[in-house]
C-alpha cells in the first residue's frame, strides 16, 4: 500500500480470491517511530486499528558519491530505502518481493556529498535489514546508478543496519 501525504486513515479490504480473509499482517513505518508489525485477526466486517508510535532515535550518515562526476552530469538526488530482509518469515512466505520502506530523498552537493538521517533500526533488533541508496535523476525520477558502499567486501549495493557508521561513508556509483 502506498502512503499519501496528510492522509490519516486507510481502508484495507481483507479478502482472498473473493473470500473473506481470516487475518491481515502489516509492516508499518511512521517517520520517527519504530517499525511496527501487526497481525490482525478479521473478526467482523469492519475493524479499526491505530498505529502505535514508539519513538526511535536517528543516526546521521554523511555520504560521498564516487566518482563525483556522476552528480554533476545531470540533476540528481539520492533515494534511501530500508529493505526488511526478515519480512518473509513474518508473512510466512518463502519467496517474492521484499518489503521496501522509502526513508528519505536528499540532494548531493557539488562534491557528491550528502547527509541523511537514518532511523536507528539497530536498536530495534528486527532481524536482517539493509539500507539501499539509489542515485536518481531529480526531474524524471529515473534511476541513474545504484550506490554501493565502498567498504563492502562483496558486490552488494546495500548497507547493513549498524549502530554507527564511519565519519564519511563513501559510495561507488554503478550505472544501471
Amino acid at each position: 500500500m502506498r502512503t499519501e501525504k496528510n492522509r490519516l486513515t486507510y481502508n484495507i479490504y481483507a479478502s482472498v480470491n473473493g473470500h473473506p480473509a481470516k487475518g491481515i499482517k502489516v509492516i508499518a513505518y511512521l517517520p520517527g517511530c519504530e517499525i511496527t508489525t501487526l497481525d490482525i485477526p478479521v473478526l467482523s466486517a469492519r475493524s479499526e486499528r491505530h498505529l502505535p508510535c514508539k519513538p526511535l532515535a536517528s543516526i546521521t550518515l554523511l555520504g560521498q558519491i564516487l566518482p563525483v562526476s556522476m552528480t554533476l552530469e545531470e540533476p540528481t538526488e539520492v533515494e534511501v530505502s530500508y529493505l526488511a530482509m526478515w519480512d518473509h518469515k513474518f508473512f510466512g512466505i518463502s519467496d517474492g518481493m521484499g518489503t521496501t520502506i522509502r526513508l528519505a530523498t536528499v540532494v548531493p552537493d557539488d562534491n557528491g556529498r550528502f547527509e541523511v538521517k537514518l532511523p536507528d533500526l539497530y536498536k530495534q533488533k528486527l532481524g536482517d535489514g539493509r539500507f539501499q541508496f539509489l542515485l536518481r535523476h531529480s526531474i524524471t525520477g529515473n534511476i541513474i546508478a545504484s550506490l554501493r558502499p565502498l567498504e563492502s567486501s562483496t558486490d552488494s549495493d546495500r548497507l547493513r543496519v549498524r549502530s554507527s557508521y564511519p565519519p564519511v561513508m563513501q559510495f561507488v556509483a554503478q550505472r544501471q
